[in-house]
């Protein structure tokens, strides 16, 4: 009887000590580092500049996107197949700011003091939030998105005086002939810079 009150009290102990690790974990998924090989590989010879003096930032962007929309607070550049790319300020800073899935099914909020996204209702997985990726120079949150159709990847990128928010997206149809695949925009993220 004595041994079954040990094993009991083991277990029991056991159970409170994962439980506490669970809860108080950081999802590794959730932290991506710089280490994007396949983004390395990629030749940015010839790809275009997007420089926004307003913002004081510039990025790369594959060649075959087209301009169409370039003024100081959106950029719009699509291909001759079923690629997109897209480059918004959101003038406010990342701290309240609210990521909506594309169905609108869930809700992220930015905590800047906890620097975490705060599912609303708490009971949204985290796994489901924008993840940190580090650049070179800062971190960069970002998610990727599919639907039937289409697939793309959307970052947030909050600038240095944390007034505004650039939010870029690359997206694709993967159901037609199209260019574009997660690589190029990890590789767009990587040579990203503010000046």
């Amino acid at each position: 009887m004595k041994k079954y009150i040990i094993y009991v009290i083991i277990i029991f102990i056991i159970l409170i000590v994962f439980f506490l690790w669970y809860v108080n974990r950081d999802i590794e998924g959730l932290e991506v580092k710089n280490d994007n090989k396949d983004s390395e590989e990629i030749d940015t010879i010839n790809w275009q500049t997007y420089s926004n003096e307003e913002y004081k930032f510039e990025l790369l962007y594959p060649d075959y996107l087209s301009e169409i929309i370039n003024n100081s607070n959106q950029f719009h550049a699509k291909s001759d197949k079923y690629d997109w790319f897209d480059v918004e300020i959101i003038n406010s800073p990342l701290n309240g700011y609210k990521y909506i899935n594309q169905s609108g099914s869930f809700v992220f909020q930015y905590d800047s003091n906890s620097k975490k996204w705060v599912s609303i209702p708490a009971d949204i997985p985290e796994g489901l939030a924008p993840k940190k990726y580090q650049n070179n120079n800062f971190l960069i949150y970002y998610v990727m998105i599919a639907d039937g159709g289409g697939q793309g990847e959307t970052a947030y990128i909050e600038s240095p005086s944390n007034d505004f928010i650039i939010k870029m997206q690359l997206s694709r149809n993967i159901t037609a002939e199209h260019y574009s695949n997660k690589d190029e925009f990890f590789k767009i993220l990587d040579d990203f810079n503010f000046y």
